[in-house]
């Protein structure tokens, strides 16, 4: 018998929607190529699908742009400004993690796109973390966590656990590299203070 896996092949299939608008005998034709590999079949995202996640993309990067000039410019304007620390620390916490954000909406991106479905392009038959749109709402709010983190280092600073923060460019500094790994200190104070009072999720 033989045991070696089928070898992969491509087949075009033609899918039939009724149509919701004014002829109800109006049909619709949708193209999707079927790759069949090892026996699983993988399709790939309709072309106008793949379009709207791709415009979706460019949103979110040009959002994530725009939140990063602006948040870059406070951040200098604040810098000579004393009575401003506590602002300082989330507009630079803000620039820290929509940088992030940028740069793994643009990783995702880099290896293609999925959507809702699970269905992905290009090369449907690899799993890799694609941009999604869920993903893409995801970054667009990211940068509140770094403003957190800001105002958590700022906190820090004025109560004199940080030291190297208690400068107005070490505030920013400690703010900004804080805002880059926001999420991953979030979860780690998270999880420290519900191991010290006995919390379970």
């Amino acid at each position: 018998m033989d045991t070696h896996p089928a070898a992969s092949e491509n087949k075009t299939v033609t899918v039939e929607l009724r149509s919701l608008g004014k002829n109800p005998t109006d049909w619709t034709h949708w193209t999707a190529d079927l790759g069949i590999r090892n026996g699983a079949v993988v399709c790939e995202i309709f072309p106008a699908e793949r379009e709207s996640i791709e415009k979706l993309f460019w949103i979110v990067t040009l959002s994530l742009l725009g939140m990063i000039a602006a948040s870059l410019a406070g951040t200098v304007l604040l810098l000579p400004m004393l009575h401003f620390r506590a602002l300082l620390g989330m507009v630079a916490g803000f620039l820290g993690s929509g940088t992030a954000a940028l740069r793994s909406a643009l990783d995702r991106h880099a290896r293609g796109i999925e959507d809702a479905d699970g269905h992905q392009w290009p090369d449907p038959g690899t799993k890799k973390e694609r941009f999604n749109r869920g993903m893409g709402t995801w970054f667009l709010y990211r940068p509140v966590l770094g403003t957190v983190v800001g105002f958590l280092v700022y906190l820090a600073a004025d109560a004199g656990f940080l030291r190297p923060a208690n400068s107005e460019k070490g505030l920013a500094f400690f703010a900004l590299v804080g805002g880059l790994f926001a999420k991953s200190l979030l979860d780690l104070l998270l999880e420290k203070f519900k191991n010290l009072f006995g919390l379970t999720s």
